[in-house]
């Protein structure tokens, strides 16, 4: 996470944090234990970044995670926004592959810097962007058909069709944040990723 502008990304995460350990209380004051438990889930979901702190992401990448975080667990899961918001699930899957697309852009550059492949074509990147934001949605109604079967859920509605309109929004995500990648670069504002000088751009 850059140094530069990291405050506004920790005081948000720390305001959604607080407010889960708020809610927490509240449901297990009132004996709910399943959402308080998702509560405590949602918290350490939070916490994403501490498993990859070395890896220098813009603060605004971060505040949009969390965001997404909120979104689909907190007002999605606890609070059935799936079911009160008409095509709520839809606008999650289409965000999901646009971050995950800008995610990859900054893991592959991170690597690229560390292991020094000289990777610098603009396709290339773009292409990798897609081609995770894909697999991402592909592994993630996997992961969704594994709790279906195996712990009786309802994630993918038992519908071929959910499935597929869930790839392919994610798809959609991934494919709109590739291509602004791809004609505008410079709106990412790629700086060095070790996060030494911060004025002198990334040479992509």
């Amino acid at each position: 996470m850059q140094k530069k502008s990291y405050s506004f990304y920790k005081w948000i995460s720390v305001i959604f944090r607080i407010y889960l350990v708020l809610e927490f209380l509240y449901n297990l004051f009132n004996k709910n234990i399943a959402a308080s438990i998702y509560c405590i889930f949602i918290l350490i979901a939070t916490f994403w970044d501490v498993i990859m702190p070395k890896l220098c992401i813009p603060d605004w990448l971060g505040v949009l995670i969390q965001g997404f975080i909120f979104l689909s667990m907190y007002l999605g899961k606890l609070h059935g926004y799936y079911s009160k918001v008409i095509n709520w699930d839809d606008y999650l899957h289409i965000s999901s592959g646009i971050i995950v697309a800008i995610f990859a852009l900054y893991t592959l550059l991170f690597i690229n810097k560390k292991l020094r492949l000289n990777i610098h074509s603009i396709s290339l990147i773009t292409a990798f962007m897609i081609i995770t934001s894909i697999a991402t949605a592909g592994a993630w109604e996997i992961f969704e058909f594994s709790g279906d079967t195996l712990l009786g859920l309802n994630s993918q509605g038992g519908s071929l069709n959910d499935t597929m309109h869930d790839i392919i929004n994610g798809t959609i995500g991934g494919l709109i944040s590739s291509l602004l990648f791809y004609f505008k670069p410079s709106i990412f504002k790629i700086y060095p990723l070790e996060c030494t000088n911060k004025d002198e751009l990334y040479p992509v």
